[in-house]
Formats: structure tokens, sequence, C-alpha cells
């Protein structure tokens, strides 16, 4: 069995942060884009109420990227 050296660890963890983070503010632009779809279409109630996840998505991505910026200082 091998082991990885922690510097490895510290790039796979960075990787998979940022490849979250990406996920994370993608999900958060489609909510906005069907906000937007809804206004156009009069929806001003189901506008805002595709808006309310992106609060989730913006502290999701506001951890993830407090994550990266931790593992990122830990690199050699």
């Amino acid at each position: 069995m091998s082991t990885q050296s922690t510097d490895s660890i510290y790039k796979n963890g960075l990787a998979a942060n940022i490849i979250s983070l990406r996920h994370t503010l993608a999900r958060a632009m489609v909510d906005a884009t069907t906000a937007c779809k809804d206004l156009e279409n009069g929806q001003h109630r189901g506008a805002v109420g595709a808006v309310i996840p992106i609060r989730q998505a913006l502290d999701d991505a506001q951890a993830l990227l407090e994550s990266i910026l931790i593992l990122n200082r830990n690199l050699n």
C-alpha cells in the first residue's frame, strides 16, 4: 500500500474544493437565470422563489473558498 505525500493530499483536496466551488456557483447561476426568466414572464414571486436557494449556495461557496485558501497556505 502506498501512502500519498502530505503535499499530494493537499493538492487533491484543493482540486476537489475548486471543482465543488465551480459546481456550487454554476447552480447559483442557473437559479439566477431562472429568476430572470420568471421576471420576464411577469412572475415576480417565482423569481423570488428562484433566488432563495442562492443564499445557501453563496454560504457553501464561502466555506469552499475558505477551505481552498487554507489548503493553499499549507502547500509547500
